[in-house]
Order: structure tokens, then C-alpha cells, then sequence
């Protein structure tokens, strides 16, 4: 089973969040072997990664980190100085894809190649809402945290489930 996320940068974690997805990990990922996908930005790709490896010892599961360039210096910056450690890099075949386009491109190849895609998408713009409009539009079983948990965002305000 592949498990892909995708979630706002500035996500801001909670326990609520927290408990609705690991939930939804020990529901449909029990017992299985689950290649989870991550795409490497902000805050809630840190936040999922934390959940998937902690929750990886209770399978035989593996962290990948899907990159949309394949050169040596964004590999160098991205995933070797980072904390969070993956078991592979996997480049999807995008390399005719010109360069401004690539983590677009790379997004939909993780949408695709999914069978489960779990997000925190509490706003109609960005990456994270393109690729929850992306996998609605294609059939793609999905979960997005917001509609499971309101969340108190920075400025004090509610976010409200978005319906995309």
C-alpha cells in the first residue's frame, strides 16, 4: 500500500491532528506494508513524516522522499542536511518537464501512484490544494484532516472544512 501526503507549509500541529491520523493509520494500515510518500516541504510533510516513522514499527513500512529535480545540489540541500531520514529518493519520470513546472509534475506522479492520500488542505490555493483538486478529480481515495478536525489557526481564528 502507498500512502502519499500532502498539507500546507505553515501548518500548525495539534494533538487533534495528531490523533485523527494515527488513527487513520492503525484503520488502514495495520498489518500492511506502506510505503509512505513524501514530497519534503513545510510543516505538515515534517508532522507526517514524525506520525509515519513512529508509526512504521508497527510494520514493515518505508519513508520515501519523492524529488522533483534530480540534481546534485537540490538533493545535496534538500534531504542530506535534513533530520528526517528516508530509506530512498525516488525521481519520477519527469525529466522532460521544464524546471518551474517539475513539483507539479511530481506532485500529480505521487497522486497516481497512490493508493491512499491523506491532507491538510484548509485553504482554496497552493500546492497541497492543487493536488486535493487533482485527486478528487480522478476517483483517488483521499482524507483531508481539516474536514475530520477544526483546528485553531494562528491568529486565533477557526479554519472551517474547505468542500474543493
Amino acid at each position: 500500500m502507498r500512502i502519499t501526503f500532502f498539507g500546507h507549509a505553515d501548518f500548525s500541529e495539534s494533538d487533534a491532528i495528531r490523533e485523527r491520523l494515527v488513527k487513520l493509520l492503525r484503520e488502514r494500515a495495520s498489518g500492511v506494508d506502506v510505503e509512505f510518500l513524501f514530497g519534503g516541504y513545510g510543516s505538515f510533510d515534517r508532522f507526517a513524516y514524525g506520525v509515519a516513522k513512529d508509526f512504521r514499527g508497527c510494520s514493515s513500512s518505508k519513508l520515501f522522499f519523492v524529488t522533483p529535480y534530480i540534481t546534485e545540489s537540490y538533493l545535496k540541500n534538500q534531504v542530506e542536511p535534513s533530520y528526517l531520514k528516508y530509506d530512498c529518493v525516488i525521481y519520477p519520470e519527469i525529466e522532460k518537464v521544464p524546471y518551474k513546472f517539475a513539483i507539479g509534475a511530481r506532485n500529480k506522479w505521487m497522486v497516481n501512484n497512490s493508493d491512499l492520500i491523506i491532507f491538510y488542505v484548509a485553504r482554496s490555493y497552493g500546492g497541497a490544494y492543487t493536488a486535493l483538486r487533482y485527486a478528487r478529480a480522478r476517483g483517488k481515495e483521499s482524507v483531508n484532516l481539516v474536514d475530520e478536525v477544526i483546528t485553531t489557526g494562528r491568529a486565533g481564528g477557526l479554519h472551517s472544512p474547505l468542500r474543493a
